[in-house]
């Protein structure tokens, strides 16, 4: 190879030589200038994503706010069974046997109440009491419109 260089006439070295570097240094910025547009669509994307969490915060305080804040502070510190009590009193229903968990769950059995009353339990404990409801077994029972249920939930 270096032969075959050597063999060229001085102007054509010249001009092979300025034509490679041209190439090498073209390869060169053309990656450069796509790491640079990479970093601009990181950073717009990251830009994104924070106005997203900024607008996520703002709409959890806006529901916080509009809740009054969350559960009411009357009924922090109550136990599940204070709080199960209070919310079955309120949607017009009596439970039939309550179970507590090992932690801050518990389970509650109803038997023939009716079923808009228990989802109205269920909403109450959610949203009034911060109680998070795991899971919810219904049954119909023998009378049309009641219904058996096993609520399970937790602090």
């Amino acid at each position: 190879m270096k032969n075959w260089f050597m063999s060229l006439d001085l102007r054509e070295r010249n001009l092979l030589m300025f034509g490679g570097t041209a190439g090498v240094l073209l390869i060169l910025l053309s990656m450069l200038l796509s790491v640079h547009d990479e970093k601009a669509k990181q950073e717009r994307f990251v830009g994104q994503g924070v106005e997203k969490m900024e607008w996520v915060a703002d709409a959890v305080q806006t529901l916080k706010s509009a809740k009054g804040g969350g559960v009411d502070p009357q009924f922090r510190g109550k136990s599940l069974i204070q709080v199960s009590e209070l919310a079955a009193n309120r949607s017009g229903i009596r439970s039939t046997r309550f179970q507590p968990g090992g932690g801050n769950d518990a389970q509650i059995w109803f038997e023939e109440v009716p079923f808009s009353a228990l989802m109205q339990y269920i909403s109450r404990l959610e949203q009034d009491f911060g109680v998070i409801v795991e899971s919810v077994s219904i049954n119909s029972a023998k009378t049309i419109g009641l219904v058996n249920a096993r609520v399970k939930f937790s602090k």
